[in-house]
């Protein structure tokens, strides 16, 4: 009878440890521990009072105070500065809410879960755009589609000056009977006819060399008008090109700046970039203006809001809305919070109070 009485008092004790120990985790306590990770303008450090991540603002933290209000949640902020550490706390239930602009991917959602997504993002490039000196204005020149217009034109005057010596070298004695000379020659007076109305040391003597220099001066006149706008689109293109990267193929093989443990990081190494890993998109920037990097790869929304915050500089930025990613907040696994979260998301987003956050913070 001693023994069983020992071992039901042995028993009662560990049930209610393990029940101190069950109440005492994050997901069951009465304050929610929630991290906060992101960039301007879904979380917003305040100015001077960086370790005070009650102070912060932005898309994020707004629609997370809103949800905790409306259901009466205590809960306490805890600055997370690196993603996959944070994913990690998350995983082991040292936090029970993870906000921020949280792309969900296969690989986190095998660590934990996600709610409903709350926005639609891609990826974006922000490029510096530069001075091009004389020969990187020549190259990009030569990219657009003069040197085709050009050498289209060459061998229409070649043809034209050949069919021109051809009907001509017998009766004029002003154009060679040689082939090379005689060619060069009327290509000449080719050229002269398609600029002005001709330079005077050559004139067509036959009837037939006159029917074709009219026809080649209509000729003219419809070409050189192309010529001209093939010629201003080309310095135009050349003008606004003056960045290295332009699109997304671009990214092979340049040093862009990241951030560490981002989708924006996965998508220059997918590009074949060499990537610089840095904790903000502060440093990122602060890299690609001093020249370590020629673009920063990062979150479309995210630097969109640079853009705007860094007007003194002469920046652009691309996108690559082919990819696009959902924004969602992160709980554990199996967390019960994840349903009421899900519910007070989707009546945000159908009663419109989503879209007047994001329009707030410049977003649509």
């Amino acid at each position: 009878m001693r023994q069983i009485a020992v071992f039901w008092n042995s028993v009662r004790w560990l049930a209610g440890f393990s029940a101190v120990l069950w109440l005492s985790t994050p997901l069951f306590s009465e304050t929610l521990q929630v991290g906060v990770y992101g960039s301007a303008p879904f979380v917003i450090q305040a100015a001077g009072r960086e370790a005070v991540v009650d102070q912060w603002q932005g898309i994020s933290l707004e629609l997370w105070r809103q949800i905790a209000d409306e259901t009466n949640r205590e809960y306490q902020l805890q600055a997370c500065a690196h993603l996959p550490q944070c994913l990690q706390e998350l995983a082991e239930g040292r936090l029970d809410l993870l906000i921020g602009p949280i792309s969900v991917t296969h690989d986190r959602a095998q660590m934990v879960d996600f709610s409903y997504p709350w926005y639609h993002a891609w990826q974006g490039l922000l490029v510096l755009q530069s001075n091009l000196s004389p020969i990187q204005f020549l190259w990009q020149f030569m990219q657009t589609g003069f040197p085709i217009a050009l050498g289209s034109l060459i061998v229409l005057l070649f043809c034209t000056g050949l069919i021109f010596w051809l009907l001509e070298r017998r009766a004029n004695r002003r154009i060679p009977r040689e082939f090379g000379p005689g060619v060069l020659k009327s290509m000449w007076f080719a050229l002269v006819t398609f600029v002005t109305v001709g330079y005077g040391d050559v004139s067509p003597r036959t009837t037939k060399g006159r029917l074709l220099t009219s026809v080649w001066m209509l000729v003219s006149m419809l070409i050189s008008s192309s010529i001209i706008a093939v010629m201003t689109t080309a310095f135009t293109l050349a003008e606004i090109k003056t960045s290295a990267i332009q699109e997304p193929q671009d990214l092979r093989h340049k040093r862009v700046a990241v951030i560490a443990g981002t989708t924006g990081a996965g998508f220059a190494a997918e590009h074949g970039a060499i990537p610089l890993e840095f904790q903000s998109v502060d440093q990122a920037i602060t890299a690609l203006v001093g020249g370590h990097s020629l673009a920063v790869v990062h979150d479309y929304p995210a630097l969109v809001y640079q853009l705007q915050q860094h007007k003194d500089h002469d920046f652009e930025l691309i996108s690559a809305r082919y990819k696009q990613e959902n924004y969602a907040f992160a709980l554990p696994r199996g967390s019960s919070l994840r349903r009421p979260l899900n519910l007070a998301i989707l009546a945000k987003i159908e009663n419109g109070q989503m879209t007047d956050l994001l329009q707030k913070y410049g977003l649509r």
